[in-house]
C-alpha cells in the first residue's frame, strides 16, 4: 500500500509490501524482504531467462519501452545473459526517459540513449523489452524486424473491462500474428484470466492453444524455441508467480548472509515455544 502524508510540510511517499521467506524444512521464519526491489528483481530475471533462451546469441542492441522500476532491472537482467553494447528508451515522459539513459549508461557501462517516438526506440533493435504501466500498445509491430525477440511484463485480463472500460495490452495483434514462437509463463493462468494480449486472437481463430507454450516447458525441451536466426520470438512475461518470489528472495537472503546486509531479529518474535504443552503430552494444532 502505498500512502502519501504530510509530514512538516512535506510530502512523505512510503510503500508497505512484505515478502516473507521461510524453511520449508523447519517453517523457520528466515526474513522479511522488500516487495517493491523484489518484484523488480523477479521480473527481471524471468526476462532474462527468456532472452537466454529465445534472443539470438549475437542480439546486442535493446529498445526498451518504460523508464521506471522494472524498465531498470529488465535491462540489467537482460545484460546478464547477452553482450549488449547499446539500448534505446522510450517513455512518455523525456526527462524520465533522459534521466534512466544516464543513470544506466553508468551503471551498467554501455550507451544507453532516449528515444523521440517508439519507431526511433526500435530501429535496429535486437530485442525488445516492454516494461510499462501502459493501458494501450507501445509499438507497431509491423516495425519489428526479422530475427527480433520480444519480451511484454504488462498483466491485463477480463477484470480490465470492469475496471478501466478496456482491455490492457502491451503488444498489438500484429506482434502477436508475427510472432513465430509465443511463450507464456503460465498457459493456465492466461485462460483463467482470459489475457487481451492473446485471447482475442484466440476467439478469431488467429491462433490456437496449441501454438502458445509455457518458459518451463522451453527450459525442459518440452517446448519449442528459436530455430532459425530470422524468427521472432514473443515472451510474455505477465504472470506473477510464487516459485519467483521464493528462487529470488533465496538469492537476496544469502547474498544479504554473506555481506552482512540487513536486521536480525530475534526468532522468538515470530515463532511461539510449545515445548511445555508437549511435555504435558499435548500438541496443539496451529
Amino acid at each position: 500500500m502505498i500512502r502519501n502524508r504530510t509530514r512538516g510540510g512535506h510530502r512523505d511517499y512510503r510503500y508497505c509490501g512484505l515478502v516473507l521467506l521461510f524453511d520449508t524444512a523447519t517453517g523457520r521464519l528466515l526474513a522479511m524482504l522488500p516487495d517493491f526491489t523484489l518484484s523488480g528483481v523477479r521480473v527481471g530475471a524471468t526476462t532474462a531467462v527468456g532472452v537466454k533462451r529465445l534472443a539470438r546469441e549475437d542480439a546486442s542492441h535493446v529498445a526498451l519501452f518504460g523508464s521506471g522500476k522494472q524498465a531498470r532491472t529488465n535491462l540489467e537482467g537482460v545484460c546478464c545473459v547477452r553482450k549488449i553494447t547499446s539500448a534505446s528508451v522510450y517513455s512518455p515522459s523525456a526527462a524520465h526517459r533522459e534521466e534512466f539513459s544516464r543513470e544506466m549508461s553508468r551503471k551498467l557501462e554501455i550507451e544507453v540513449v532516449p528515444a523521440g517516438s517508439p519507431d526511433e526506440a526500435l530501429d535496429g533493435a535486437d530485442i525488445v523489452i516492454c516494461a510499462t504501466n501502459t493501458m494501450a500498445p507501445v509499438f507497431d509491430g509491423e516495425k519489428l524486424r526479422a530475427g527480433c525477440h520480444v519480451t511484454s511484463i504488462v498483466g491485463g485480463d477480463r477484470h480490465d473491462l470492469r475496471i478501466r472500460g478496456r482491455l490492457r495490452q502491451e503488444v498489438d495483434d500484429t506482434t502477436l500474428e508475427r510472432s513465430d514462437v509465443v511463450i507464456v509463463n503460465s498457459r493456465e493462468q492466461a485462460r483463467l484470466d482470459e489475457q487481451a494480449d492473446v485471447s482475442e486472437l484466440l476467439k478469431s481463430g488467429k491462433r490456437k492453444w496449441e501454438e502458445i507454450h509455457e518458459l518451463g516447458e522451453l527450459l525442459n525441451g518440452a517446448g519449442p524455441g528459436r530455430t532459425a536466426a530470422d524468427q521472432i520470438t514473443l515472451h510474455l512475461n505477465n504472470t506473477g508467480m510464487g516459485i519467483q518470489f521464493a528462487a529470488a528472495g533465496r538469492v537476496v537472503y544469502q547474498r544479504a548472509r554473506r555481506e552482512g546486509a540487513g536486521r536480525e531479529l530475534p526468532d522468538d518474535w515470530f515463532s511461539t515455544d510449545l515445548s511445555a504443552w508437549a511435555a504435558k503430552g499435548f500438541h496443539p494444532s496451529p
